[in-house]
């Protein structure tokens, strides 16, 4: 993770926001794609398995109709309701055949094609045997015509209902299976977006847990270094190296550190009279370089101004006196004092010069 670490502040911040909006897109993701596929699924529940057994329970119920309307023509003596009857069959003829082209078109499963398909054989025997029981009716011979239809005609017409109700329950357990398959799909879907939601809160977590960590040592580190400044210390270790804003920080406070250090070293060379040290600046605007060399340079001139009074007062030129004026404050009154001494010399000296001559 040394890479990491050693990214701007910025780039850890956008790398680590990143990371978050990609946990979040990938749980967005998964969950609009799971809605895509319940979608896609009941989309085929609706028209692989609902609209069949619509349109198989709406043949099944006009079957039944059909039936009855038949055994009306056959039994009525009525010209009219047989009429009417008639009427209603060939509706529902109509109805029927509407209905079964559009459940062969419906249909994917092989049994249910299978059992369609025998089905629509039952039928086509069934209406074979009942235009023939129906021509006999008109003929007037009723008595054989309620003999075939309530012989070979009941037998196809239970065929055909039998088979219709074996088309709907293999239509009905299709379904079953189907929706079992989309539950257990849902399930899991479920738990997967479970597992991804807890592992994107967890990454979260642990992306901010290391983001804290990565901020905490250094801004520690840097804290106490500038409370050890603070009270005039400068014994103090940064251990954090990165390339990141932090590292450049650190770097400028061992910098900084390490100037004080070697500015209090110069002032206790100059506290020992060590004056032959030269103060060099670590910056045009070095404040304490500044200061330390105006201190070296006067004290240079002070003891050069001493030193010249006593050269002075050897080759006997007692009337030498330090420049005091070119001096400030202590300095000043250094050399005034040393200018008093002299006087103070000087002048019995002088009246006991007079006394003897």
């Amino acid at each position: 993770m040394n890479w990491f670490s050693n990214l701007s502040i910025r780039a850890k911040l956008i790398a680590s926001f990143l990371s978050v909006a990609l946990i979040t897109f990938l749980i967005g993701y998964l969950g609009i794609s799971r809605m895509a596929t319940f979608n896609s699924l009941d989309q085929a529940m609706y028209t692989d398995r609902l609209l069949p057994i619509g349109y198989i329970s709406a043949i099944g119920q006009n079957f039944e109709a059909h039936r009855v309307l038949v055994q009306e023509i056959l039994t009525s003596t009525d010209a009219g309701e047989q009429a009417h009857a008639q009427q209603g069959i060939e509706e529902i003829v109509r109805k029927n055949n509407l209905l079964t082209e559009k459940l062969s078109t419906s249909l994917k499963n092989e049994t249910a094609k299978k059992l369609f398909s025998e089905y629509k054989a039952a039928l086509a025997a069934y209406r074979e045997t009942r235009d023939k029981a129906l021509d006999d009716a008109q003929k007037g011979n009723r008595p054989r015509a309620l003999l075939v239809m309530r012989g070979d005609g009941a037998t196809q017409s239970k065929k055909a209902s039998d088979l219709i109700a074996a088309l709907v329950d293999t239509l009905d357990n299709e379904a079953l299976a189907a929706r079992q398959e989309t539950q257990s799909s849902f399930e899991g879907a479920w738990i997967a977006m479970l597992v991804i939601i807890i592992a994107g809160a967890l990454g979260a977590v642990g992306i901010g847990v290391a983001l804290s960590r990565l901020f905490n040592r250094p801004v520690r580190e840097l804290n106490q270094a500038a409370e050890k400044l603070s009270t005039g210390s400068v014994e103090f270790t940064i251990a954090y190296q990165s390339r990141d804003e932090f590292g450049a920080l650190a770097d400028t406070f061992r910098a900084m550190a390490s100037g004080i250090k070697q500015q209090a070293e110069l002032a206790r060379k100059i506290a020992s009279g060590e004056l032959s040290t030269d103060v060099q600046l670590r910056s045009p605007d070095d404040a304490m370089g500044k200061a330390l060399r105006e201190v070296v340079m006067t004290l240079r001139r002070l003891v050069d101004e001493t030193r010249k009074l006593s050269e002075a007062a050897v080759q006997g030129a007692l009337g030498t006196r330090g420049k005091a004026s070119e001096f400030l404050g202590g300095y000043q009154q250094i050399v005034r004092g040393v200018n008093e001494t002299l006087d103070a010399v000087v002048g019995p000296l002088r009246v006991a010069a007079e006394n003897v001559r």
